[in-house]
């Protein structure tokens, strides 16, 4: 069998790295030479998406795609979101696989050949890279709010959403074919959860994190809310899984409730409280289950009609015959 190089196209959203772009790209410099266990040429590509930064990045990139042509330079005409910034980065990639990697240093871009070797091996189309320390040192709040927010979603859809990061390898047909339903209101990986499968998705657990000082992470409370916002409105929410949950916080309440007066009631006398009181406590827990169950299937429709306006495709026919090419391959140069 003859054996091919894949090839990696790396995608940054660029929105505050004046401090760290310059080191960022010294380094994908010398993977694009070759190091210990990466070959010359698996990074194909180093793709820059600028979201309208707010320091002179841009001006940076632009010298250093002067020198390097496998390095681009992409403006966005507004600032849209890491998202829709990385969707257009992947719309102008050519390569097997997306690397996709922030900005500031925390996803070490020389863990690429390992990550694909996974992803290879496991035949995977997505893969997360999960740190196994606290990633933002400087911002507790920000990696426990991401770890709350994300049991939710796991809690109330099919699908494991503690997984997500955006230190993500993508399979470049996969993302290709889904970049142009990303808007600046959608999710990246919920769109690329409702065209891959369970089976296909995996985690490459490594030790990184956030060089930067105190005080430098750029999301703040408003942000993280608009950000997890967008996760909700589009994520395929179960619905069996919304009714439990809608029903335990309506419910328990007023079962507890109706406990305690019950309590009270045998113990002072049940004639000191109003006739009829039981009644209308069934009443309304029945209400109220009814009321669960349809905001439940109008969020399931909401849900349905934003997939189809998404124009996300129902199916993907994807090719894997040069997988175990490219494997060999990378196991050759280790």
């Amino acid at each position: 069998m003859e054996t091919v190089c894949p090839l990696v196209s790396v995608v940054v959203p660029v929105y505050a790295g004046q401090r760290t772009l310059s080191e960022l790209i010294r380094r994908c410099v010398a993977l694009r030479s070759g190091i210990q266990g990466v070959p010359p040429g698996l990074l194909h590509q180093l793709i820059f998406v600028c979201d309208e930064p707010v320091d002179d990045s841009e001006s940076a990139l632009l010298v250093a795609a002067k020198k390097h042509d496998w390095i681009k330079v992409i403006s966005l005409a507004r600032n849209s979101g890491q998202h829709l910034a990385t969707a257009v980065g992947a719309l102008y990639s050519s390569g097997d696989w997306i690397l996709t990697i922030d900005e500031d240093l925390q996803h070490p871009p020389e863990m690429i050949s390992l990550i694909l070797i996974e992803a290879l091996e496991k035949s995977l189309d997505l893969l997360y890279v999960k740190s196994t320390t606290r990633v933002h040192r400087a911002s507790l709040y920000r990696d426990i709010s991401s770890s709350v927010s994300k049991f939710g979603m796991k809690t109330l859809t099919r699908d494991d959403y503690s997984m997500i990061s955006s230190y993500r390898l993508i399979r470049g047909e996969v993302i290709r074919s889904i970049a142009h339903a990303v808007d600046n209101k959608a999710y990246l990986d919920a769109v690329l959860f409702s065209v891959t499968s369970p089976k296909r998705r995996g985690i490459y657990c490594s030790a990184f994190s956030d060089p930067r000082v105190a005080g430098r992470s750029g999301y703040s409370f408003k942000r993280l809310v608009s950000h997890y916002g967008r996760l909700i409105m589009s994520a395929e929410f179960s619905g069996l899984r919304l009714l439990t949950a809608l029903g335990v916080l309506i419910a328990a309440p007023l079962f507890i409730l109706m406990f305690a007066l019950l309590v009270a009631g045998s113990l002072n006398g049940s004639q000191q409280i109003a006739p009829g009181w039981l009644s209308l406590f069934f009443l309304g827990i029945l209400m109220n289950i009814f009321l669960a169950v349809y905001s439940v299937y109008s969020l399931k429709l909401l849900s349905v009609l934003f997939a189809r306006s998404s124009a996300a495709p129902q199916f993907l026919a994807i090719s894997r015959e040069q997988d175990a090419s490219h494997l060999a391959y990378l196991m050759q140069c280790r």
